[in-house]
């Protein structure tokens, strides 16, 4: 008997592909966790990275294939507390609820870092109408006065958010 409302529920939550077109503006507030990894001279570190809360502004550029600007602040918290900036493009292929990125991302503030990101992930709409995204992100610096000399650092997280079209 209990396991019928489990289903319900289960089937409401699955999700399901986001319109046929992303939008030409959107926002998209967003938080991410990961690994964060570093390394050089033959020796390696791993350690869970720190949370990341951002903000992302993305913008049309073209409609067939959809590619798109995006940029905006990011901050890192809980183990680490910095600011910085991340843009690129996106690549949103077929009816648009994939999406794939590449650009470069910034630590300003209070040190510094610089690299480059890729993603790949997908806008989809949960319980058919509320837009969420999904983005494993990957960064490589390898220049910033957080950076041992000769060493590069990298991270993965897995990133939601919250995308809100405003046109």
């Amino acid at each position: 008997m209990r396991l019928l409302p489990c289903l319900v529920v289960l089937a409401a939550a699955i999700p399901t592909a986001a319109a046929a077109d992303p939008p030409i503006l959107s926002v998209e507030p967003r938080v991410g966790r990961g690994i964060s990894l570093g390394g050089g001279a033959g020796e390696g570190h791993v350690r869970i990275s720190p949370m990341t809360v951002g903000v992302l502004v993305e913008y049309a550029l073209r409609a067939d294939p959809w590619i798109a600007a995006y940029g905006g602040p990011y901050a890192e918290v809980l183990d680490r507390g910095a600011i910085g900036v991340s843009g690129g493009v996106r690549l949103h292929p077929g009816d648009g609820w994939a999406r794939f990125g590449l650009g470069g991302v910034g630590v300003l503030a209070p040190y510094t870092l610089a690299g480059v990101t890729a993603s790949v992930g997908a806008r989809v709409r949960l319980l058919g109408s509320i837009p969420v995204s999904f983005d494993v992100e990957g960064a490589a610096f390898f220049v910033g006065s957080d950076l041992p000399e000769g060493r590069v650092a990298g991270q993965i997280q897995l990133v939601v958010g919250f995308p809100l079209e405003v046109y």
